[in-house]
């Protein structure tokens, strides 16, 4: 049920809470400043499937779940249009030089923070200085901010990012956390995270981990007219099957599955939007330890699986299973790559003889005797659907004489441990909605804090190095398919079922799958997976 509340906080309120965020959107039929109309005292409730760590960029680890909050929340410094093309949003321009070293980016004027701090150069520069370079930071490897070398101050409204090596295509950073400023005034009194203030077209009210987040209209947004709603309250709801219940009961009026749902289109009064994208279950495979640190290992359990049996048991019947990093739909998809998946599946003998081969060597990495069996731990988030996929693993490898033990863990155990390293094989969601370039190197550069999997190529780091210097689309295309074919025959991680993303809302809801630029311009669906731009969101 849509719910009508009471008009959001004045600017006074905003000052005394310390919150604050700014963002660029916009819905169909809104252009600039115009306002996307619907019911401006309507309040929203939304089910998303998993709860983030903290909210201030840098600290945060964003998922869909965690990028739909900070999208109502923070605006990107720069933003994908529909053709493709970066385009300046919270930033008047973004300007390279001629080698692509050195990247001018200009604020717009008068913008505030929530908590009426100015966003100005000095504030870009203490985000950068004082949080989002720090140690720990999740934006700071090389495959984001760590390829900055210094943010120079220009003057006031203007920063330099000088980089280290060319990128072509360094705004796609900006276009995520490493691009949401925050009020360095609020951030200084909140360490965690926990009370995030930014320029969007709402500002953060409350949160309860675990239980919900409400975000309420920003009345000083820099884009005139927006918000439309008063507020919403994102809710976690981890099963699929309660959040579905929940939009059945009219708990809550929109809901994010990234795993498919075979009863959310039969409900009356709600409209569906399904999104395949670049993202896709896995297995990733501890490359830098026994006994995924030898090839044939992973070349053996990649071939013993049988696709169309994994479809069924993932819900996803009726759909290619994954089989590298890009979907059937992007340019970037390589024809190579898939034929080189094909001949690693369904080969129960030939993976069979690939194992033996790594069994009976007397150098084996695990340290084992020649012909002793191998055994490994999978690590796989609790929930039933994912509990059921874990289990079909380990039949396949069963029957070619691995033996698995499944060991059932939360979602925030799976991402520590993907970092640190500290699992053999475990479940996963792998993929980005970036640009191609971004992604492989967030997911296989020798530096990114996003290799999960520690796999390192000397032959790929020269590819990533090369696709950073050009912006030429059909040179792009190649190198990125030189990659995927060599990472298809090292298997350092085990594709599963695409990511389908769908969003299930009330039929008053408009604005969930398009939005446009301040000067009218078609933004790109969806800015990051299953993510929506709310302050262009209207109830009608």
């Amino acid at each position: 049920m849509i719910r009508r509340t009471r008009p959001g906080p004045t600017a006074a309120v905003l000052t005394a809470l310390a919150l604050g965020v700014v963002a660029w959107s916009g819905p169909a039929g809104v252009a600039g400043a115009s306002t996307p109309g619907g019911d401006s005292d309507a309040t929203i409730v939304v089910a998303l499937d998993a709860e983030t760590n903290s909210w201030r960029p840098g600290s945060a680890s964003f998922a869909a779940a965690g990028y739909n909050v900070a999208y109502s929340i923070y605006d990107p410094l720069v933003v994908r249009a529909a053709d493709g093309s970066y385009q300046p949003y919270l930033a008047e321009s973004v300007e390279p030089n001629e080698d692509f070293t050195v990247w001018t980016v200009t604020l717009r004027d008068g913008v505030m923070f929530h908590d009426d701090t100015p966003l100005d150069a000095e504030a870009l520069v203490a985000n950068f200085t004082d949080y989002l370079m720090a140690e720990d930071s999740e934006v700071a490897g090389d495959d984001q901010l760590g390829q900055v070398e210094e943010l120079a101050l220009i003057d006031e409204l203007t920063v330099e990012y000088r980089l280290v090596a060319p990128n072509a295509v360094f705004p796609d950073i900006l276009t995520t956390d490493a691009g949401f400023p925050f009020s360095p005034t609020a951030a200084a009194q909140d360490p965690n995270g926990e009370n995030p203030v930014g320029t969007g077209p709402f500002v953060f009210d409350e949160w309860t981990r675990d239980s919900q987040l409400t975000v309420v209209r920003n009345e000083n947004y820099w884009q005139e007219g927006q918000p439309s709603l008063a507020a919403i309250t994102f809710r976690p709801m981890p099963d699929t099957d309660t959040r579905e219940q929940a939009l059945a009961a009219g708990d809550v009026d929109a809901m994010l599955s990234l795993t498919g749902s075979s009863t959310v289109g039969e409900l009356d009064g709600v409209t569906v939007t399904r999104r395949p994208g670049n993202v896709a279950a896995a297995v990733l495979f501890n490359n830098t330890a026994p006994p995924f640190d030898d090839v044939r290992v992973r070349r053996a359990l990649s071939t013993a699986i049988d696709p169309e049996e994994l479809m069924i048991v993932s819900e996803a019947d009726g759909t290619a299973k994954a089989n590298q990093m890009f979907g059937v739909d992007s340019p970037y998809y390589s024809e190579d790559a898939a034929a080189i998946a094909e001949e690693l599946s369904n080969d129960p003998e030939a993976a069979q003889a690939e194992l033996q081969g790594y069994l009976d060597d007397p150098e084996r990495s695990d340290g084992a005797e020649p012909g002793d069996s191998l055994s490994i731990t999978l690590h796989c988030n609790s929930s039933p659907a994912a509990m059921a996929v874990a289990q079909f693993y380990q039949s396949e490898w069963n029957d070619i004489g691995v033996d698995v033990e499944i060991i059932p863990v939360e979602s925030a155990t799976l991402q520590a441990q993907a970092r640190s390293k500290e699992y053999q094989a475990q479940c996963y969601r792998v993929g980005k909605e970036f640009d191609a370039g971004r992604a492989l190197d967030a997911a296989f550069g020798q530096e990114s804090s996003q290799n999960f999997t520690g796999y390192s190529s000397p032959e790929v780091t020269a590819l990533l190095d090369e696709l950073r210097s050009t912006s030429d689309p059909a040179t792009r295309v190649d190198l990125v398919g030189q990659i995927s074919v060599i990472l298809a025959e090292a298997v350092p991680q085990l594709y599963g079922a695409p990511t389908v993303a769908t969003w299930a809302a009330a039929d008053e809801l408009s604005g969930m799958d398009t939005w446009v630029l301040p000067d009218g311009a078609a933004g790109a669906y969806p800015v990051y997976l299953g993510t929506v731009m709310w302050g262009q969101v209207a109830s009608d």
